[in-house]
């Protein structure tokens, strides 16, 4: 939602930053279509069909562009096609699934943060297996993690899948059997009014699902930097983990 420049800016993308400069990874940030009433807020054309706000809605070709941009990367620079990966946050992590399932065959894994499927969806829910983490809190009001309305009852920014449902159909596309692996991680942090639990479920041919539930968590991004409003019911945010250094469910 916010742009590109921000997105480097924050602490989730100097965390990532960091990983980069020690990993030895290219990190690229695309930016979403410029909002009118906003210079600060992007939006991505994530399948929600039944967007009520002109301001928040995407028509653009965004599978193209990533398509487009994922080209020129790897013309030139020297880019290990095999390790391609694509991950978002919120609207962005709404196009993260859309990228997933229409670019699959581009990436070698995909991280949706703070996002569901979008119901009613505009574009085909099929997909090839990929391995997926998918990151939600359970108290987020924008983006409901039982699912229903985005941002708010009137349901102008359109309504989303249940973060179970999310999971299942991932579950399904990558051929998962059998119960989760679950593990609670440590309450490092005991005044953010979260924990996180973490469910493994194995998929066919290494193609796993991750879930991060964020018991308590609002609709931020995880990490262990103190924000002023952290404890606000929108914003809390979990600090037991960095969202960008815990990708693993060990």
């Amino acid at each position: 939602l916010g742009s590109a420049e921000r997105g480097w800016e924050s602490e989730n993308g100097r965390a990532w930053k960091a990983l980069a400069d020690q990993d030895g990874f290219l990190r690229l940030l695309p930016e979403g279509r410029p909002d009118p009433t906003h210079a600060d807020r992007h939006h991505w054309n994530d399948c929600r069909s039944d967007i009520d706000n002109e301001d928040a809605v995407s028509t653009e070709d965004d599978v193209g562009f990533i398509a487009a941009l994922l080209d020129r990367v790897t013309a030139e620079f020297d880019v290990d096609p095999a390790r391609i990966y694509v991950t978002g946050a919120s609207n962005g992590g709404m196009m993260t699934f859309r990228l997933a399932m229409q670019l699959g065959q581009r990436f070698a894994a995909a991280a949706a943060i703070i996002a569901n499927l979008p119901d009613p969806s505009e574009c085909p829910l099929e997909a090839a297996p990929l391995p997926f983490l998918i990151m939600n809190g359970t108290a987020d009001p924008l983006m409901p993690y039982g699912g229903g309305c985005v941002a708010g009852s009137a349901c102008r920014r359109g309504r989303v899948r249940s973060t179970d449902e999310t999971v299942s159909f991932w579950v399904g596309v990558n051929g998962a059997a059998g119960a989760p692996d679950e593990n609670a991680l440590p309450d490092a942090c005991p005044d953010d009014g979260s924990t996180v639990t973490v469910f493994a479920y194995s998929g066919a041919a290494g193609n796993d699902i991750i879930l991060y539930r964020i018991d308590g968590g609002g609709h931020s991004i995880p990490g262990p930097e103190a924000t002023p409003d952290s404890g606000q019911a929108v914003t809390r945010k979990n600090r037991d983990l960095d969202a960008a250094c815990r990708p693993a469910a060990s």
